[in-house]
């Protein structure tokens, strides 16, 4: 993948995880991103929203879906463990997330596994560059030698922890999540609200990273 495509899928990235406006009910933090940069920008100067830069100043601070994390250092521990599927408000906002096709810019995809939409490999480097993402402000990626090479070494760190997260909990973690869809659309239809079937897209379906070291293929 070239410098420019994998700038855009990180800007695409912290859009879809980062933009309480635009995505709210799969934001993980705010303070992240610039305003102007975020989702649903647009939609948050109408709505009389304040200045649209982020400083260094202002501290990262998680978005209300979470109950089970109570820090940001605890979400960037979460995204590193292979224990992250263990918990259902991360595992259902990162595979929301991923469906609705804002990564690729394609059609949304019906809720499935997190590993039908995306390969080991994609997974592990999109969790790392969201963990980077939460380090500070406005983050971004040093151009030296050794901060490609800090990259390199987590991203291969990351690869089996996501393998393992997938084998050991992911049959529990789809399972949960599939019952939380069921009894969401079982309580729309009680309050009359029917489906809005939204074709909003983002599917990152398919989405293979080319590393730049040989993969394992039940990693791909």
């Amino acid at each position: 993948m070239h410098n420019n495509e994998r700038a855009t899928q990180i800007r695409l990235l912290k859009q879809l995880f980062f933009s309480p406006i635009g995505y709210p009910d799969w934001c993980l933090a705010q303070n992240v991103i610039e305003q102007d940069r975020q989702y649903g920008s647009a939609k948050a100067k109408v709505l009389g929203s304040s200045n649209s830069t982020v400083s260094n100043t202002q501290n990262i601070k998680l978005s209300p879906i979470w109950k089970i994390l109570k820090t940001v250092k605890e979400l960037q521990d979460l995204l590193k463990s292979p224990t992250l599927y263990q918990n259902p408000e991360a595992y259902a906002a990162l595979s929301a997330g991923f469906e609705s096709g804002h990564m690729r810019q394609t059609t949304y995809l019906e809720p499935q596994r997190l590993s039908k939409t995306l390969t080991t490999a994609t997974e592990a480097h999109l969790r790392m560059e969201l963990w980077y993402s939460l380090n500070r402000p406005s983050f971004s990626h040093g151009l030296s030698q050794v901060a490609y090479d800090n990259c390199v070494a987590m991203w291969r760190e990351m690869i089996p922890r996501v393998f393992k997260d997938r084998t050991d909990n992911e049959d529990a973690a789809w399972t949960l999540r599939l019952k939380n869809i069921q009894l969401e659309e079982a309580n729309d239809e009680d309050m009359g609200d029917g489906n809005d079937s939204n074709n909003d897209g983002d599917a990152a379906h398919g989405q293979k990273d080319e590393a730049p070291f040989i993969l394992d293929a039940k990693y791909l």
